[in-house]
């Protein structure tokens, strides 16, 4: 893992945040750089404030379908957050992002996982 001093400030800017990364495990992307992708979720993880006070964070992956891998409210601890990250299987399909993304907003900003105003997507997809 990185310590990236430039992660830890958006931390701090960010407070009280609910994050959600979207991964896209399509066949466009690959298995190598759907590894990729998992690394780079990981290493951010290490360098936020990840708490239930803090900075909660989800993941999802999706080719045709949506897969939520862990929902925000699941994980307050790094290293089971890193270790769920590295368990998150590569599934090839075709790449449908517009119903990933409709999901993220009705399921995993929902009240039901998320809890802060500010809400942060990041997604990763191939083909835009």
């Amino acid at each position: 893992m990185n310590r990236n001093p430039n992660l830890f400030l958006i931390s701090a800017c960010l407070g009280k945040s609910d994050v959600v990364f979207l991964l896209d495990s399509s066949c466009s992307v690959g298995k190598e750089n759907f590894q990729k992708l998992k690394h780079f979720v990981s290493d951010v993880t290490y360098n936020l404030y990840i708490d239930k006070n803090g900075i909660q964070m989800g993941v999802e992956s999706y080719e045709c379908k949506v897969h939520t891998n862990f929902e925000l409210n699941r994980f307050h601890n790094k290293v089971q957050m890193q270790s769920a990250i590295n368990n998150i299987e590569y599934k090839p399909g075709g790449t449908n992002t517009g119903e990933a993304i409709k999901h993220m907003w009705t399921r995993s900003f929902s009240s039901d996982y998320g809890k802060f105003v500010y809400m942060i997507m990041f997604t990763f997809t191939y083909d835009l």
